[in-house]
């Protein structure tokens, strides 16, 4: 299940040169970038409300988060594309004691 939101190929869920110009409607911005390759937990607006999984990817342009959720329980393992007009926080994960 993604959350990506097609427009067509020039466009997106947030146009990363509007918010350099101060269009507040997407959440990501530049720091969105430090957390790629690590566990991450993604608040937003539909479906579940709640995803952890590894940021692979942060697509700029169309402000597009490409998260990797591992398998749970009976859920396969699954690649999101969140759009980050619908985020309302990304923070580091709490890793479980090993």
């Amino acid at each position: 299940m993604g959350l990506y939101h097609d427009k067509g190929m020039d466009s997106g869920c947030c146009s990363w040169k509007k918010n350099d110009k101060g269009d507040q409607s997407c959440f990501c911005g530049r720091y969105t970038e430090s957390f790629i390759n690590q566990a991450i937990t993604v608040t937003y607006n539909a479906g579940p409300g709640r995803t952890t999984g590894t940021l692979l990817d942060f697509k700029k342009k169309p402000g597009i988060l490409v998260l990797l959720v591992p398998e749970d329980g009976d859920d396969p393992a699954q690649i999101l594309h969140i759009c980050c007009k619908d985020v309302t926080s990304i923070s580091q994960a709490q890793t479980p004691p090993a």
